[in-house]
């Protein structure tokens, strides 16, 4: 009949070990090298006796306690020369990765994403500023942003703008903001106004925008300018109206009923 753990190591008893991780702050593996056991049998051992180890971040908590703080605590890659080289390393590093090949997991996929996680992705972008600053260039994937894209200040044709439309799960058609009535032309101020000034989406304020908020049809019929059909978006939420339109309609009419603004048909 084998013997239970405890039996074989007499010596280490419950006291001990707890005297050893506790006290002396000793890990499990320096506890079994300094009594010539193996790790299993005192991580085993600490088990039998119910003792709770502490898991890396309640270790790290504990240290911040006593005042043992990381090296690099409020330093900046503008004040430290180390900090600033470890940025440069990682950075170079996935930089490189990109250029030899590897591809994001979701490039070119749609509809990925269930409407739970997004609207969990939206809630969590809310209020922050974009990650890219004017005319930047992003350091992981190495995208031009501003006057360094190459297409800054051009727009696609139209042909290229179908296509793209119906990639990414849109209709096709291309919308000529020279056939909007006048009358809609002439009431979007008065839609941002009752909006706030705010996306209904994000929702990011026009100021934040360095643009006027564009206005959507919440039914895609663009003589349908009705104050109720009529929405603020700002033009980074706007083109996501494009894929899912069943979604967004009735997104947004559920928003407008609960505004007291919606009229039925």
């Amino acid at each position: 009949m084998s013997k239970k753990i405890e039996e074989v190591y007499p010596h280490l008893t419950k006291d001990f070990l707890e005297d050893e991780y506790f006290v002396k702050n000793k890990t499990t593996a320096q506890i079994a090298k300094e009594n010539d056991v193996s790790g299993t049998a005192i991580r085993s051992l600490f088990k039998r006796f119910k003792i709770e180890t502490l898991t890396q971040s309640k270790i790290m908590k504990q240290r911040y306690e006593f005042g043992d703080k990381p090296w690099n605590k409020g330093l900046t890659q503008e004040t430290d020369e180390r900090v600033k080289n470890n940025i440069e390393k990682s950075t170079n590093s996935i930089i490189e990765t990109f250029k030899n090949g590897r591809v994001t997991w979701n490039k070119n996929k749609i509809n990925i994403y269930s409407e739970e996680a997004l609207e969990k992705m939206r809630l969590a972008r809310l209020g922050k500023p974009s990650q890219h600053k004017e005319d930047c260039i992003c350091p992981f994937c190495s995208s031009l942003f501003g006057k360094n894209n190459n297409f800054y200040g051009k727009k696609h044709t139209k042909e290229t703008s179908r296509k793209m439309s119906i990639t990414r799960g849109g209709t096709g058609e291309i919308q000529d903001r020279k056939l909007y009535p006048n009358y809609f032309l002439s009431i979007r101020e008065t839609i941002r106004k009752r909006d706030n000034y705010n996306c209904q989406l994000c929702p990011k304020h026009q100021d934040d925008n360095d643009r006027a908020l564009d206005i959507h049809h919440i039914d895609y019929d663009e003589t349908n300018n009705e104050h109720s059909n009529l929405i603020s978006l700002c033009h980074s939420c706007h083109p996501k109206t494009n894929v899912n339109r069943e979604y967004w309609q009735s997104y947004f009419t559920a928003l407008q009923i609960s505004r007291n603004i919606y009229k039925g048909k």
